[in-house]
């Protein structure tokens, strides 16, 4: 008993402490990707939607992304006021898609589907 015990919490605290790491690069990332000089339009300003990512990444509204490389796409498509995040990553992204637009002020689709839109629109 006692050996399963300390396994659970050896377990229980490689988990934390993986938890942490990508709480940690995910935070570095995040401040990189978001307040990096991206070429824009002159006229457009992304100040608030920038400030929108930020908010979304320090409440941790997208806790449910398990990659870290995924929630960084999502607040840079947030931060430069992207209205379709395309996908084809069915075992992550697409399988949280709805918990992602509830979120984000984001439409998640993919390739195709977002191309037939685009079509019935010419």
């Amino acid at each position: 008993m006692d050996k399963r015990k300390s396994n659970t919490t050896k377990r229980f605290y490689q988990r934390q402490r993986l938890i942490d790491k990508k709480r940690r690069l995910v935070a570095f990332l995040a401040r990189y990707v978001i307040n990096a000089d991206l070429p824009n339009s002159p006229e457009e300003d992304f100040s608030k939607y920038e400030k929108l990512a930020q908010d979304i990444f320090m409440t941790n509204r997208l806790y449910f992304l398990h990659d870290s490389e995924d929630e960084i796409l999502i607040l840079n498509a947030v931060a430069r006021n992207c209205g379709v995040f395309l996908t084809m990553d069915y075992k992550t992204i697409w399988n949280v898609k709805n918990k992602i637009e509830a979120v984000v002020p984001l439409s998640v689709s993919r390739p195709l589907e977002y191309w037939n839109y685009v079509k019935r629109l010419l």
